[in-house]
């Protein structure tokens, strides 16, 4: 065999090994486009016989109000979390006073709204803490014990340094101190796939995220 010939040989070798990964990336590009995401249920299944919902500065609010007494004390969950989160506390803390657990701004079964047609951005640290303060308006509580975990203890660690008068005690759980950074890049989450598997992908950290 002359050198042209082996040269020859290497040259195809090489063009279908390069052939055989550009097909093994379109699979699996296809794989991912077309992969059917199980059904999430109805929202409707989700809730609470005593969640509620109320509309406070045009975005509505779902919440749970449950027992009673003098103290009254607002539930902040974490990233990716519900007031499902605090199933497992709802009913021995609600012995000590009034409960409110709501699903922070896009969360949960609360509304997503379009923050370019809203009074103020939701979704930012002070646009949730002003619609938490118009909810503690709304159902007449002036003051309560903020119980947040996680991003949740960080909005509640605003108010209180904000509206410290709207506070009687602050009990934060692995709480996330400082935003920014650690997320992921905003250009993911732009993508067209970011709304199909972003619901699967914080299904299946919501129990990870409870344990911390």
């Amino acid at each position: 065999m002359t050198r042209s010939s082996v040269l020859g040989l290497a040259e195809r070798a090489r063009r279908l090994v390069k052939s055989r990964k550009l097909l093994a990336i379109l699979a699996i590009i296809l794989v991912i486009v077309f992969l059917p995401i199980p059904p999430v249920g109805s929202p409707v299944e989700e809730l609470d016989t005593n969640s509620s919902f109320i509309v406070i500065d045009g975005v509505k609010i779902h919440y749970l109000d449950t027992g009673s007494g003098n103290r009254t004390f607002i539930l902040l969950h974490g990233f990716g979390e519900s007031i499902f989160s605090w199933r497992e506390i709802v009913q021995p803390l609600s012995i000590y006073g009034r409960l409110i657990a709501l699903d922070r701004p896009g969360f949960g079964l609360t509304e997503r709204v379009d923050p370019s047609g809203a009074p103020y951005n939701p979704y930012t640290v002070d646009g949730e803490a002003r619609l938490i303060l118009g909810l503690m308006d709304a159902l007449n509580i002036s003051r309560a014990v903020f119980v947040g975990h996680s991003a949740g203890a960080y909005t509640a660690l605003y108010i209180a340094s904000r509206h410290p008068e709207r506070i009687e005690a602050l009990i934060l759980i692995a709480p996330a101190w400082r935003s920014g950074g650690g997320g992921l890049p905003r250009f993911l989450l732009s993508l067209p796939l970011a709304d199909k598997y972003g619901p699967l992908f914080l299904r299946a950290s919501v129990p990870s995220l409870e344990k911390i």
